[in-house]
């Protein structure tokens, strides 16, 4: 019970000073959040913190006076801080992988971790300014305006394959060549983490969440030939989508 009240009152801490920082992000024009990285996600002192709780309190239970909270305040993150680097992206998708952390023991759906990855996937699409817009994540509804973000698909090449190449929280690794490999693995990751444990259920409402990430794969060509995909994104994608594919329809009668 101790450690359950101090968790809350942390909780409570932690949404006051987000609510803070989506108030001063603002004032902030734009153009200088995408040069001097200014940002109202969290800290990763904050996001490593909030990894640690799972293992300590049950995230299998229906409902849990900390686990229940802190899911919230992960939706509102992924939901409400606008992205406007791709240090923003790689923090939304380290809160992405929490919400399958503390949902996957009990089957559920994190409706907000699976829009941000639908949402990220639209980064590496074929006319990206197009597409991007009609992200289904309310946060990545400026990424046109930041040009590090929208030449993530154009510097994919860079690193010649997305196999075993995992994203890090480290600003010299998100600054590295590395990078646009990174996301586009790590958000695969995830989408087929969320396949092999949500989309085994039973229920065909929450298989429909898959049908937006499905829409974003079919929007990356494999075949585009201004910026080609090394064969191991085109691999993993297709993969990927033949596995989302299969879930959406497992719905139809």
């Amino acid at each position: 019970e101790c450690a359950g009240a101090v968790w809350g009152r942390r909780l409570g801490v932690f949404q006051k000073a987000h609510s803070k920082r989506l108030r001063d992000v603002e004032v902030t024009p734009l153009g200088d959040a995408c040069e001097d990285e200014f940002t109202a996600w969290p800290s990763t002192g904050t996001l490593l913190l909030l990894r640690a709780l799972p293992h300590i309190f049950p995230p299998t239970d229906r409902r849990h006076a900390v686990v229940t909270p802190a899911l919230i305040l992960l939706g509102q993150i992924l939901a409400q801080t606008p992205v406007r680097t791709r240090c923003d992206v790689v923090r939304g998708l380290f809160c992405s992988g929490l919400m399958q952390e503390y949902t996957k023991g009990a089957k559920r759906v994190a409706p907000e971790a699976m829009a941000f990855l639908a949402g990220v996937l639209r980064l590496y699409a074929d006319d990206v300014e197009s597409v991007a817009d009609a992200s289904p994540m309310p946060s990545l509804g400026s990424v046109t305006k930041c040009p590090q973000l929208m030449s993530l698909r154009d510097d994919l090449g860079a690193a010649g394959s997305v196999e075993d190449v995992q994203f890090s929280l480290e600003k010299d690794e998100i600054q590295s060549d590395l990078n646009p490999a990174a996301i586009l693995s790590s958000t695969l990751h995830f989408v087929q983490g969320a396949l092999e444990t949500i989309g085994k259920s039973d229920e065909g409402s929450e298989r429909e969440i898959f049908n937006e990430v499905l829409k974003s794969l079919l929007l990356i060509s494999i075949k585009r030939k201004g910026a080609p995909l090394p064969q191991t994104a085109k691999n993993r994608i297709a993969e990927v989508a033949r596995a989302a594919a299969l879930t959406c329809a497992s719905d139809t009668p």
